[in-house]
């Protein structure tokens, strides 16, 4: 990895790198759950431990990112839904896109 990350996102990131096969475009369930519950626990303090966060809600967005890495799609949801910001929207779009929801990811892109 070229780029800086805290360890725990290293660890993180590491971790869905190894999955084997690669995700489903649309899953049917988070891929681990132990994970989820990992992330829905972080802070963004913990989580990225050693770097200031000077965005809480672009934070948020890579703490979703990870979530829905890991198919854990309603997890990625409570966070995105309540960012109003086009990197928020983004990750929004992309998660109702996995869910097959076509409409609704056309809106969050539009």
């Amino acid at each position: 990895m070229n780029q800086q990350y805290s360890t725990i996102v290293k660890e993180i990131i590491e971790e869905l790198e190894s999955r084997n096969p690669l995700p489903p475009l649309s899953p049917t369930e988070e891929w681990s759950s132990r994970l989820t519950a990992r992330l829905e626990n972080y802070s963004l303090g913990d989580l990225f431990d050693g770097f200031a966060v000077t965005d809480s809600e672009f934070g948020e967005c890579v703490k979703s990112g990870l979530l829905l890495w890991n198919d854990a799609l309603d997890s990625s949801h409570k966070i995105v839904q309540n960012i109003g910001t086009k990197t928020g929207n983004y990750w929004h779009a992309i998660m109702h896109r996995r869910e097959n929801d076509y409409s609704n990811a056309k809106y969050w892109f539009g």
